[in-house]
């Protein structure tokens, strides 16, 4: 199980709109973004995340994660918003995904402890 993991109201303010309904996923959200598509779909309890996003029909990046141990939605006043990704093992380093004003990762591995 994901822990942290945002509260409904934290994933609103991120992607600005309601989850969509799945039986297949736990949570699924899909946004519009200054042209840009995001869909993020979450498994909490199979500790899993996936991302995508697209420009017209143009995928930009696809990313399935594993051993997600918790995800924390980021808002700041300037409008930006974001989805940060921590992991089991230590060697993988948080990734953050920027939902707004446009799409992007930020991501690294390590090596060792930190």
């Amino acid at each position: 199980m994901m822990s942290p993991f945002p509260e409904d109201w934290q994933l609103l303010w991120v992607f600005e709109c309601e989850p969509q309904e799945s039986e297949q996923v736990f949570k699924r959200y899909g946004s519009e973004v200054n042209g840009y598509r995001v869909v993020f779909e979450c498994w909490p309890q199979e500790m899993e995340a996936k991302l995508a996003w697209w420009k017209g029909k143009e995928v930009l990046g696809r990313l399935e994660l594993q051993w997600v141990r918790g995800i924390v939605a980021e808002t700041h006043k300037k409008g930006s918003t974001a989805l940060v990704f921590t992991f089991e093992k230590d060697c993988i380093r948080p990734l953050r995904f920027q939902v707004r004003p446009y799409p992007s990762v930020e991501w690294g591995t390590c090596w060792g402890p930190r």
